[in-house]
């Protein structure tokens, strides 16, 4: 299943690669390199509609995805939340 190889990939990948900056900020580059390795799960724009460059996921896929990147990293769970709300803007959405 799709959830369990993200929750593989939170644990081998993110929570490894943010441990080094538990007290510190996490660099730019750093930060947009795991956005990237996100976006194939379909954290970033999971639910917005195929048409509007999304996955088409409901919304309780959406939401365990997230539970499993927060477990892993809630700073970086932030910032892709961030960044779906900045997708949901520019593809003309106000609620998904």
């Amino acid at each position: 299943m799709a959830l369990d190889s993200f929750r593989r990939f939170a644990e081998s990948e993110i929570r490894p690669a943010l441990e080094a900056y538990e007290d510190s900020f996490v660099p730019r580059e750093e930060m947009r390199s795991l956005i990237r390795q996100l976006q194939p799960f379909g954290v970033i724009n999971g639910p917005m509609a195929e048409e509007d460059g999304g996955f088409g996921l409901d919304m309780i896929t959406y939401g365990l995805l997230f539970e499993e990147l927060a477990r892993a990293s809630a700073d970086l769970a932030v910032v892709a939340l961030l960044q779906m709300e900045c997708s949901k803007l520019l593809a003309g959405h106000r609620r998904v």
